[in-house]
Parts: structure tokens; sequence; C-alpha cells
């Protein structure tokens, strides 16, 4: 009985001997020759990690002290893996994630050929599933079909004649957090204001606003528990991932369960809440609320709900807030140009009145400096 359990036991026993030497270590040297042989160097992966203990010593070295003197030279401190081994291995090569090569590419037409690309050949880079926590099952981790319908379900949401709706409620938001600035100033003719932190309250209190027709103090906490969160998925994605290291209740791991348990709870609190008053309204959760109704392909669960107003709530609110934090800063060394796009903004708008939709279109000034681009080295 005993050798008849072995041997319908090893099978299985292969398995598992035979499937970590097959994932690290030769698929990684067969995609290493391939590489090879189209002459595409990168930096030694060094199994298991591949480069991930590398980035993680590039990131923390970058930053382990402030930048000296301001320079536009600023790949070396946000991305200094790829400023480093750009400047070896030249603007194409491959480092390795674990087992998973990445091919990092630094010239714009083939960027472009990429991007532009409608084939299908170039699939999304899957997610460490530790990520899902920030971003659920929404639109910017989805593929093929279920993506197609996603996007159909949101993508009204954003057309250009809505998106001008919005223009006094962002303008209106503006206003208070610039009352709030003048009143912590008080009588003083210089004060200093962290604008970085106004900025991410500011983007909250928008997109609380235009999309689910609530308010920054309705989804404060959730922020917060997201910002948490980003901070500890951050960390996860940088390191070697390991399926099974994800379900150990370390205390990292039990901080993610319910910090993620926290946000889709109140997340689903204020679909039911606001539920009601955003159904016939066109913002993003009313769209997404008249999609939940409907039959067949078209309809979408409370879940995927969550999932998209967790995407929309932290990748429209870290994005836009960093945009706007960089704006600042460029305009504050180039004074020049910020006397520039004030004048403008003064002859387009009046020096009291609010900028409405059909302004946006006559400031040109103030849109080549809010769409600023750096290109990679």
């Amino acid at each position: 009985m005993a050798a008849l359990a072995f041997a319908a036991l090893l099978p299985f026993l292969l398995y598992l001997l035979l499937k970590p030497i097959h994932s690290f270590l030769w698929r990684p040297y067969r995609l290493h020759l391939h590489f090879q042989a189209q002459r595409l160097r990168g930096p030694p992966r060094r199994p298991p990690s591949g480069n991930a203990s590398d980035i993680r010593a590039l990131i923390a070295a970058a930053q382990s002290s402030p930048i000296p003197s301001f320079h536009h030279d600023i790949v070396s401190r946000v991305a200094p893996h790829y400023h480093a081994w750009s400047a070896v291995y030249g603007r194409i090569f491959v480092y390795w994630f674990g087992s998973r090569p990445r091919l990092a590419i630094g010239d714009p037409a083939l960027a472009r050929a990429v991007l532009m690309d409608s084939s299908g050949d170039f699939e999304k880079t899957g997610f460490n599933p530790v990520s899902r926590q920030l971003f659920g099952e929404g639109l910017v981790g989805l593929k093929g079909p279920k993506w197609v319908q996603h996007r159909r379900i949101v993508s009204p949401a954003f057309h250009m004649e809505r998106v001008k709706c919005w223009v006094p409620t962002i303008a209106a938001c503006t206003l208070k957090m610039l009352e709030k600035w003048v009143k912590n100033g008080g009588n003083s003719y210089e004060f200093e204001v962290d604008v970085h932190k106004d900025f991410h309250n500011f983007t909250a209190d928008v997109i609380s606003q235009v999309a689910f027709g609530s308010s920054y103090d309705d989804g404060k906490q959730i922020f917060q528990w997201q910002e948490e969160l980003m901070l500890l998925v951050s960390v996860s994605i940088r390191s070697l991932y390991i399926p099974a290291l994800r379900f150990v209740p370390t205390k990292k791991n039990r901080r993610r369960w319910s910090l993620s348990r926290k946000i889709n709870e109140s997340l689903e609190n204020l679909i039911h809440a606001r539920g009601g008053e955003c159904e016939n309204s066109q913002n993003l959760l009313g769209l997404m609320l008249s999609a939940n109704k409907n039959e067949g392909e078209e309809q979408i669960g409370i879940k995927e709900i969550i999932d998209e107003c967790k995407t929309f709530y932290f990748a429209g609110k870290e994005t836009t807030a960093n945009l706007l934090t960089w704006v600042i800063l460029l305009l504050a060394l180039h004074q020049d140009w910020q006397s520039k796009t004030r004048e403008e903004v003064i002859c387009v708008c009046g020096s009291e009145n609010l900028p409405n939709a059909e302004d946006l279109s006559k400031l040109k000034l103030v849109s080549l400096v809010s769409s600023r681009l750096y290109i990679f080295p």
C-alpha cells in the first residue's frame, strides 16, 4: 500500500520539483539566449529575484538625500535604474523581475510604434496580484472583452461636452483652496504652503464631486486609507513576488488586508448612500449604476463598480496632484513664464471672474505650461 501511494504521489512530487527549475532557471535562460541573439543587453539577472534588489538599491540611493540644486535632469532621481542602465546598455535594454524579462524602450519612434499598435500583439504587463488591492478589477488592469465592456460604459462620462460642465465645480474647488491659503497667511507678506498636500486634497475634492456627486469630506477616510495602502503595495511590488507569501499573515499583509477591506466597505456604503441621487445623473457613478441595472453583456456588478471607483480615486488623484505640484514648482523657478501666464489669464477671464469652459481654448500659454513633457534621454 505504501509503495502504491508513493507511486501515485511521485508524478506530483516531480512536478513540484521541476516546475520551479523550469520557471526560474530553464525558461529565463532560454529567453536570455533569445535576447542575446538579437543583441539586446542588460544588467545581469540574479536568480531568483532578477534585478528587483538592484532597482530597490538604486531608488534608495537616489532618494537618500535632497536634490542639492534644481535641474531638469530628473530621470536619475525618479527612475535611477533606467538612468544607470541606459547609460551602460543603450536606450533599449532588458532587465528582469524574478523570472520575467522587461524590455525598456527609450527610443521615441519605437515607443510610438508600440503605443499606437492596434494589432493586439503588445499586451498590458500583468499586475502583481498584490497591486489589485489598489485597483481591483478596474479598467486600468483589464484586458480583452472585459476591458472593452468597461470602457464602453465609462467613456461617456469623459466626453468633452460633459467635461466642460465640470469647469464651474473645478473653479469653485480652486477658489476654496486659494481662500484657505489667504486665511492661513493672515496679514503676512510671505508665508509657506505645502502645495503638494493641498493639491492632493484639492484633486480629491474635485474627483468626489464631478465623478461621484459627493464631497471630499465624504471620501476623506477612503483617500487616507488608499495613500497608506499605496505605500505598502509599492514596497511589495519592488520585491520578488512569491505567490503564497501574500497569504501569510505577516504584519504588512494583515495591514493591507485590513485597509483593502475598509476601502471596499466604505465605497459600498458611499455607493448605496449616493446611488439614488446619482442614478439619473451623467457622472461616472451614475453611468455605472445604470449599467448595473442592464441585462446581458452590458451589466456590471457592484463589485466591479467598487473596483472602478478605486481605480479612479487612486489614479486620478495621484497623477493630477503630482502634475500640479510640478507645474507650480516650474512656474516659481521661471517667473517670466509665471508673469506671462498670469497676464494671459487676466486678459481672457478678467481680474475678478472665474474661468468658464469657453475660456479654456483661449488660454494658449497655460496649455503649454500644463502639458510640458520631459523626454527620456
